[in-house]
């Protein structure tokens, strides 16, 4: 199962930081200046205006948690799939997930190309349920313990 992760997770944190470039780029024209990276760092962690970003790099700590794990069930694989989609049910509104990252993609060539890429490496995990995963929030919990259970065991 892991190797059919690897290539999402690998896509996904390829997509995150053409996201990142591409609001940073969005900013620095907007403000008619440039960023350093720690102050661009402090503003996309720590400015309200970047807020939306928050569950979804709460995702990729939980893509990378699992992708440690030596055996990964079809079942985390779908909750992957799901909450990934997910990001896309949202309500309507331009302050959504959705509104604010589509805006992005027509604006970014390297953000809608590493986009498709990570479509196509979806499309390779398992198809996600119809229903909402009643205990989703404490299966992605229960990814981050095992894996600092791993780490801890081999120290």
């Amino acid at each position: 199962m892991t190797q059919r992760l690897m290539p999402f997770r690998q896509s996904l944190f390829q997509m995150h930081r053409h996201l990142l470039q591409a609001l940073k780029a969005e900013r620095e024209h907007h403000f008619q200046r440039e960023f350093a990276p720690a102050e661009w760092l402090n503003l996309v962690t720590g400015a309200p205006e970047y807020r939306w970003l928050a569950p979804l790099t709460r995702y990729l700590a939980d893509v990378d948690a699992l992708s440690e794990w030596p055996g990964i069930a079809e079942s985390d694989l779908q909750l992957v799939r799901q909450v990934w989609e997910d990001f896309f049910r949202e309500s309507e509104g331009e302050e959504s997930f959705r509104a604010r990252y589509q805006r992005l993609l027509q604006k970014d060539s390297d953000l809608l190309i590493s986009h498709s890429h990570l479509r196509k490496h979806l499309e390779a995990l398992p198809a996600a349920s119809t229903t909402p995963i009643a205990d989703a929030d404490e299966r992605r919990q229960a990814w981050h313990e095992r894996t600092r259970k791993n780490r801890s065991d081999l120290n």
